[in-house]
């Protein structure tokens, strides 16, 4: 390879690598949904096994 395609092909990686850079999410917004779909899947279930009878631990208050 010559010397000019050697840098075409680094400028071709690098607008690349910039590019998937780009296409992932953000971490924080990642972690802020999961940190509030767990408590609402968690109460969801809660609510449900209550509608069916079975008893809630002491610490929800009853």
């Amino acid at each position: 390879m010559t010397l000019q395609s050697n840098k075409k092909q680094e400028r071709i990686q690098e607008i690349y690598r910039k590019k998937r850079r780009e296409d992932y999410p953000n971490k924080t917004w990642t972690l802020i949904v999961i940190l509030c779909v767990i408590p609402v899947l968690i109460l969801l279930v809660t609510s449900a096994l209550f509608d069916l009878g079975v008893p809630l631990p002491e610490f929800f208050g009853r």
